[in-house]
């Protein structure tokens, strides 16, 4: 596996194709492997073999006084290579900041996720920017950037600003990440955010100023479905009073996320995008078929986007099948509860042509037992738990 393999694949911007394997990377046996980078915890420039550039890149590390810079970024765009490369420039002061973070803007998997993590508190003004609008984003899961970046980034401090003066990609970033922070899972999450009462709050009144504007966004959508979830979960709050969610803070913030998701221009938006010419492709990259997945991280932003729209459409009978027939479809559990239990909600006498085949043909491939028996029941006119 030679060096110039990677120099000569990369794109003007030093990035590497989407899926791009190294040359020494074995056919496809038919056996699951793991991602590029994900199990890693020359010879650099010559050798043909993974192992001995790895390495080769760390004895780079080792030495300053050189010019490894284009090296280590031509390296380190690879997954199975970046966290080699990362150890080997936290070893050289000599390349610097800048460097570490050039090397995250051209990565987007395990790479982007193991050179942010070593940017967590940086004091430099253009990377905290870009670390709220960019640098959580990874095709791994967002969540395991999210917090790092919303506390280097200073989320809070960044929505500060008077309501409807943030810019697109920063108001667009915040919603992402609090969408990845009440998710959580691998990195603390919104409730661990010191600062993430005050951050939710900023971030309604942005979107508050935005709706009275006219303007409209799925992420924004999204982000407050999740809001509302976490509000109302079950979480010890007595203990997380000193991080602003007191009582009277987070009813006022559940009153004023229900007041945001119900206002009439979200039901148009949803309505107009359901009816648009290209809606197909997004649902098509939905139901692909039922699964065990979580729908967790940025490969399932789209199935996110269900989550907001389709429990809404149980009051209203009729409306939006082609969302529901995809979330009925979809690989993520959740995505298919709430598909059946909008149907459950609905009378018979409102499924639209076809609901109750693709109802049986759901419970037939449905591989979860808990959703099948309520498909089955939804089928029979049953009521669901």
């Amino acid at each position: 596996m030679r060096h110039d393999a990677l120099r000569d694949a990369a794109a003007p911007d030093g990035s590497l194709p989407d899926g791009y394997e190294l040359p020494d990377t074995p056919e496809p046996d038919g056996e699951i492997r793991w991602a590029p980078g994900a199990l890693d915890g020359s010879l650099a420039t010559r050798a043909t073999e993974r192992e001995m550039v790895k390495l080769g890149v760390l004895l780079v590390g080792l030495v300053e006084g050189t010019d490894d810079r284009e090296l280590l970024l031509t390296l380190g765009a690879h997954d199975e290579l970046a966290l080699f490369v990362v150890v080997a420039m936290a070893n050289r002061p000599d390349l610097g900041e800048q460097t570490l973070w050039e090397l995250a803007q051209r990565t987007r998997g395990w790479g982007r996720i193991q050179s942010v993590e070593r940017l967590s508190g940086t004091d430099d003004p253009a990377i905290k920017a870009w670390l709220l609008r960019e640098g959580f984003r990874n095709t791994v899961m967002d969540e395991y950037l999210a917090h790092v970046c919303a506390t280097t980034g200073g989320l809070a401090e960044a929505l500060a600003h008077a309501p409807g003066a943030l810019d697109d990609a920063l108001l667009d970033g915040a919603a992402d990440l609090l969408t990845a922070l009440v998710t959580g899972g691998p990195a603390p999450d919104l409730a661990e955010y010191e600062h993430g009462a005050l951050a939710s709050e900023r971030f309604l009144d942005h979107v508050e100023a935005r709706l009275a504007g006219g303007a409209f966004s799925l992420t924004w959508l999204v982000a407050l479905a999740q809001l509302r979830g976490f509000l109302v979960d079950d979480r010890p709050w007595d203990s997380l009073e000193a991080r602003g969610w007191t009582d009277q803070r987070r009813t006022r913030l559940a009153t004023a996320v229900e007041a945001l998701l119900a206002h009439p221009q979200w039901a148009a938006a949803v309505e107009g995008a359901l009816d648009s010419d290209d809606r197909a492709a997004p649902l098509d990259a939905i139901a692909t078929g039922p699964a065990d997945e979580l729908g967790l991280g940025s490969a399932f932003a789209v199935h996110a986007c269900l989550d907001a729209i389709v429990p809404d459409l149980a009051s209203h009978p009729g409306a939006g099948w082609p969302a529901i027939h995809a979330a009925l479809r979809s690989p993520v559990v959740r995505n298919r509860n709430m598909a059946v239990r909008t149907l459950a909600a609905w009378p018979r006498s409102a499924w639209p042509p076809g609901a109750a085949a693709a109802l049986e043909l759901a419970r037939d491939e449905e591989p979860a037992d808990d959703v099948r028996e309520r498909i089955a029941a939804t089928l029979t006119g049953q009521g669901l738990d």
